[in-house]
């Protein structure tokens, strides 16, 4: 028996499996020297992350409600909806209200959210649940609007009517002293239309696809205020200037800090004291790594303005009848997020209308204090944080934005009564800054990501899938044909899984069963790369919100993470209690057939004699049968007749 709860102990496993069995492909076309674990080192991984879960007991119960009920609804991961919610929540008291950590130190509330997640993952049904209440005060603002700028229109254009005829009468006229009377009179009108400003019809959201200028000039005719949402990265490719125009991302720097901005529109000038904007973006990776062939928006800052996360894709797990959320979640949802979006400026001395403000108390200045000291000290050289410098000098002012946001949404219906910011949202805040530090920095590292690394994870992802222990470049090439055009196109990612430790070159003389034909390379696959990946799903308790609640045996919701089960009573635990998703018969103790062999089940069948092809052609229930009787696998004819021999 081995301890397998340990590193030493599974790799101890693997020696002993791997020092009395000849390595073999899958395909059964090869036959390698014996090797043992003691030959190989461990491999150096190619920054696959573990990243960890949105803290979710951060946010205010009802938005917590939500964020937990739109997650299983859609099946997508917690973070995508959390961080949308917040980027709404932002949205609405942007420009409204200001936050003073301390004297000289003062933040706007509006935050930039940069989500990263593949295709498929309904991001659009997410981003749609999270800005329908906003869209729909949004309607309602413009239908009570009309009539002001149907009759503000209407006086233009008469006015407009009546310049023109002047103009003309003036023209015809031959006596100076009427025409000098018509021209006085025209210039009148023509001041009084200038003077006329038609309102702009209310606009709080405004999608990805806005060019750098028409954002500018939106932002104006709303007061400086705006919330771009989207779930495309149209965005980068506009400010990197799709039409020739070159590189725009001056408005987007500005309005993140709250800064005052001047902008020519329609032929004159306008200032916007306060353009505030707001971001939430849910972007492919693809569009992530094309940031990085734009050295100015790192340069200039505007990465660092971001707050990224990198959630756990859920397709290939997700449950196809979840449960849906429940009206109270979805209603509080919808009658919280209007009455923040209705908070108003307040009146200063002199009468005009400024941003509240509102401080952090003396023990939230203590908690921040703190917090920036650990941020500090991992900054320098060589420190944790040195790589993403320019995006960590910044994550203390968007926690104390974020503690803002938490205690405004906490106290939403009554948020003009809010004037200080207690030490329990900065505690708050604190825990969701921890949390963006390791998705800043796996976002960070795929932007610089080589395109020859994404070829050699594909390449892993390969071997790792039909559990390979050696395979041909041959083969490797036609297998993953899709994405190597030429077998020459595979080496360089061949060269770099050789440099990580995945695999080594193995001599050979010729191609099986092809006289003549130079033979293919062959490679031999470090049996620790199947302990650095477990193929077993886990989901875990509702408490952590990572993952799925049970109702009933016919409703199994499945949220958020995958985990490992770290032993085979783990897993009859989960199944019995309803969290486990679960196929197949059931067996006399009560649980059921895990959907997955788990790792522990494959250790004991290990144990049980069976070796690594047998166990890839078990199905589930197989596996779990075997297991339940504790059945021994039988020696081969080959090897009882060996054994009779030595006899």
């Amino acid at each position: 028996m081995f301890d397998t709860s340990t590193a030493e102990g599974r790799i101890a496993l693997l020696r002993a499996e791997h020092a009395s069995n000849s390595v073999h492909s899958v395909h059964s076309v090869h036959k390698s020297e014996d090797f043992t674990l003691d030959e190989w080192e461990t491999p150096a991984p190619f920054g696959e992350y573990d990243l960890p879960t949105f803290p979710i007991d951060a946010l205010p119960d009802w938005l917590r409600s939500f964020v937990q009920g739109l997650a299983i609804e859609t099946q997508t991961p917690v973070d995508l909806a959390a961080t949308l919610a917040l980027a709404n929540c932002s949205s609405c008291i942007a420009g409204r209200v200001i936050v003073r950590v301390r004297e000289g130190w003062a933040e706007p509330v509006n935050t930039y959210w940069l989500n990263v997640l593949g295709v498929g993952n309904r991001k659009t049904a997410v981003h749609d649940a999270t800005k329908a209440p906003l869209e729909e005060v949004e309607q309602r603002l413009c239908r009570e609007m009309e009539p002001e700028i149907d009759r503000t229109r209407i006086e233009r254009d008469m006015l407009a009517a009546r310049l023109e005829h002047l103009k003309k009468s003036a023209a015809k006229e031959k006596i100076q002293g009427k025409r000098q009377a018509l021209v006085d009179e025209a210039k009148d009108t023509a001041a009084e239309i200038a003077d006329i400003k038609v309102p702009a019809s209310p606009k709080l959201i405004v999608s990805g696809d806005i060019t750098p200028e028409a954002l500018a000039s939106t932002l104006a005719e709303q007061g400086g205020r705006l919330f771009l949402s989207s779930d495309e990265g149209e965005l980068f490719e506009m400010a990197a200037g799709r039409y020739g125009n070159g590189a725009n991302i001056e408005m987007l720097l500005k309005a993140h800090t709250g800064a005052k901005v001047r902008i020519n529109r329609r032929g004159r000038a306008e200032v916007i004291e306060s353009a505030t904007l707001t971001i939430g973006m849910t972007v492919q990776p693809d569009v992530l790594r094309g940031i990085a062939e734009k050295p100015t928006f790192r340069g200039r800052g505007l990465c660092g303005r971001f707050l990224y996360t990198m959630p756990k894709s859920l397709v290939g797990g997700r449950n196809s009848r979840p449960a849906a959320m429940s009206d109270e979640a979805k209603t509080e949802y919808d009658r919280r997020l209007k009455t923040l979006a209705g908070l108003e400026k307040v009146q200063n001395a002199d009468g005009a209308l400024e941003p509240r403000v509102v401080r952090f108390s003396r023990d939230a200045v203590d908690y921040m204090t703190a917090f920036m000291d650990s941020l500090e000290s991992q900054m320098g050289e060589g420190g944790a944080l040195c790589s993403i410098a320019d995006w960590a000098t910044k994550l203390a002012g968007a926690v104390a934005r974020i503690a803002a946001i938490l205690h405004f949404a906490e106290n939403s219906y009554s948020p003009g009564s809010i004037t200080e910011i207690p030490a329990g949202a900065v505690k708050r805040a604190i825990k969701i800054g921890h949390y963006l530090i390791s998705h800043a920095l796996a976002a960070y590292a795929e932007m610089g990501a080589d395109p020859q690394i994404e070829n050699a994870k594909q390449l892993l992802r390969w071997i790792r899938k039909e559990q390979l222990e050696q395979f041909t470049k041959r083969e490797a090439h036609r297998e993953n044909r899709g994405r190597f055009k030429k077998v020459t196109e595979v080496e360089p990612a061949l060269d770099l899984l050789e440099g990580h430790g995945y695999i080594r070159t193995m001599v050979r003389s010729a191609e099986p069963g092809r006289a003549g034909r130079k033979a293919s390379q062959l490679f031999q696959v470090n049996p620790a790369t199947f302990i650095e990946k477990s193929n077993s799903l886990r989901v875990d308790t509702m408490d952590t919100m990572d993952t799925i609640a049970t109702e009933n045996a016919d409703s199994v919701h499945s949220v958020h993470s995958v985990q490992p089960y770290e032993d085979l009573d783990s897993a009859r635990d989960a199944s019995d209690n309803g969290s486990q998703v679960t196929a197949g018969n059931d067996f006399p103790n009560g649980a059921s057939v895990p959907f997955m062999i788990t790792s522990e089940m494959r250790r004991r069948l290990y144990e049980l004699g069976y070796k690594g092809p047998e166990i890839n052609k078990m199905t589930p229930d197989d596996a779990w049968a075997i297991l339940n009787a504790g059945t021994v696998k039988p020696a081969d004819r080959t090897q009882q007749g060996a054994n009779h021999g030595a006899n």
